[in-house]
């Protein structure tokens, strides 16, 4: 099972290191929720694809791209990228 099959709502831990904490914003790609990263204890936000958009090749592509872009991106107004999953 890889992260696309995951749906939030069921589960409280994603990658066994980030609890869920609360539902941010919702966007049209996604989901965004405030989690904590269990091991350092840091407060991140985490976006996770719509269930009815990630069986399909294209949005996944689209996701992923959004975030290579973003990994790219250095600005104090701009949150960074972390991880991608």
């Amino acid at each position: 099972m890889n992260s696309f099959d995951i749906s939030p709502e069921e589960v409280k831990v994603l990658a066994g290191q980030y609890r869920l904490l609360e539902k941010v914003s919702e966007g049209g790609m996604g989901v965004i929720y405030k989690a904590a990263h269990q091991t350092l204890g840091q407060v991140v936000s985490i976006k996770v694809l719509h269930p009815e958009l990630r069986m399909k090749a294209e949005y996944r592509e689209r996701f992923l791209n959004e975030a290579r872009i973003q990994a790219k991106l250095i600005h104090h107004n701009i949150v960074k990228l972390f991880e991608f999953f």
